[in-house]
C-alpha cells in the first residue's frame, strides 16, 4: 500500500484561488463568505483509514486557525473557513502546516480597514451654509463599526465633527460641514 503525502495549502476566498503571495484578505469584516479565508489542506491520494491529522498554525493570532484538522479517509482535500480579526495596519501572517516530517506553509496578508477618500456633498459651500461630508473606507466597515476622526483644516471657516462613525456593514460614513459667515 502507497502512505498518502501531503503536499500543501492552498488558499481561496469565493472571487481568488491561490492569487499573489502574500494572498490578501480583510480583516475583522462582517460574515460574509467572500471575507473569510479557506484553507484547502491537500494530500497526494485519498487519505489512510481513520484519516490525516495535520498540525496548524499562525505567526500571528490575527488569524485564528484549529490545532489540527483532519482530512477524512479516502478524500483528497479538507477545506476549512477562517475568519481575520481586526487589524489597524496591514498585517502579514504565516499559516504553517504540519504532517509526519512534512510541512507546508502559505504567506496571508492581512488587511487593514481605513479611511479612503472624503467626498462633499456640494463642491461650493457659501459661508453660513451646510454640505455633507461622506467618507468611504477601503472595506465596508467590521461588526461594532468604525470611527473616523475628522478636522478642519480652518475651523474658523469651516466646522466638522470630531468624529463620523461607518456603521457596521457599511462602506461610508457621512457628517455635516457647517461653514461660518
Amino acid at each position: 500500500m502507497i502512505a498518502p503525502k501531503f503536499t500543501g495549502i492552498e488558499l481561496s476566498d469565493t472571487y481568488r484561488r491561490g492569487s499573489g503571495s502574500p494572498f490578501p484578505i480583510v480583516g475583522g469584516t462582517p460574515p460574509l463568505d467572500h471575507m473569510n479565508l479557506n484553507v484547502d489542506l491537500k494530500t497526494d491520494i485519498g487519505a489512510p483509514p481513520g484519516g490525516m491529522t495535520i498540525a496548524l498554525s499562525s505567526s500571528d493570532p490575527v488569524l485564528p486557525l484549529p490545532p489540527t484538522a483532519t482530512i477524512p479517509a479516502n478524500t483528497m482535500n479538507l477545506p476549512i473557513s477562517v475568519a481575520p480579526l481586526s487589524v489597524s495596519t496591514d498585517t502579514p501572517v504565516t499559516i504553517t502546516a504540519r504532517y509526519g516530517t512534512t510541512t507546508r506553509t502559505a504567506a496571508v496578508l492581512v488587511k487593514a480597514i481605513a479611511p479612503d477618500r472624503v467626498v462633499f456633498g456640494s463642491p461650493t459651500v457659501f459661508g453660513g451654509a451646510s454640505t455633507t461630508v461622506s467618507v468611504a473606507l477601503t472595506y465596508a466597515a467590521p461588526p461594532g463599526g468604525i470611527v473616523v476622526p475628522l478636522r478642519s483644516s480652518n475651523p474658523a471657516a469651516a466646522t466638522v465633527p470630531a468624529t463620523v462613525t461607518v456603521p457596521a456593514g457599511s462602506p461610508a460614513g457621512t457628517a455635516t460641514l457647517t461653514t461660518s459667515g
